[in-house]
C-alpha cells in the first residue's frame, strides 16, 4: 500500500519535468518522450533536456492533496497518471546488486 503514493508522486514529478521541457524546447508535452532521464522531442531528438538541467538543483516545492492519513492508508491526489505496468522497464525485474558484496565482505573496524 505504501508504494501507491510514491508512484503518484513520481508520476507528478515526471509530469512537471515534461512541462518544463515543453516550455524550454518549445514543443507541446504530448510530443515529448522520456528515456533514461532525458526529455526529447519525438520529431526532433536533437531537441532535448535532461532532468538535471530542468530541475537545476532546486526543489520541486509542489503541493499535492493528501488524505491526511499516515502509514499504509496514506494516499495523494495529483493530475498525473501513473504508468501502466505494461510500460515498466525496471519494476518487477531482477538486477544484480553490485553494492551487496562490499556490504558483507568489507572489513569491520572494532
Amino acid at each position: 500500500m505504501g508504494a501507491r503514493p510514491l508512484r503518484s508522486a513520481s508520476a507528478e514529478a515526471r509530469r512537471l519535468l515534461v512541462e518544463a521541457a515543453s516550455q524550454k524546447l518549445g514543443v507541446p508535452p504530448e510530443q515529448l518522450r522520456v528515456e533514461d532521464g532525458v526529455v526529447s522531442a519525438v520529431s526532433d531528438p536533437s531537441k532535448k533536456a535532461s532532468y538535471a538541467e530542468l530541475i537545476g538543483g532546486r526543489y520541486f516545492n509542489h503541493k499535492v492533496e493528501w488524505n491526511k492519513q499516515t502509514g499504509n492508508p496514506m494516499d495523494i491526489k495529483v493530475p498525473a497518471k501513473v504508468k501502466p505496468p505494461s510500460e515498466y522497464r525496471v519494476v518487477g525485474k531482477s538486477y544484480v546488486r553490485r553494492d551487496l558484496p562490499g556490504r558483507y565482505t568489507a572489513p569491520r573496524s572494532t
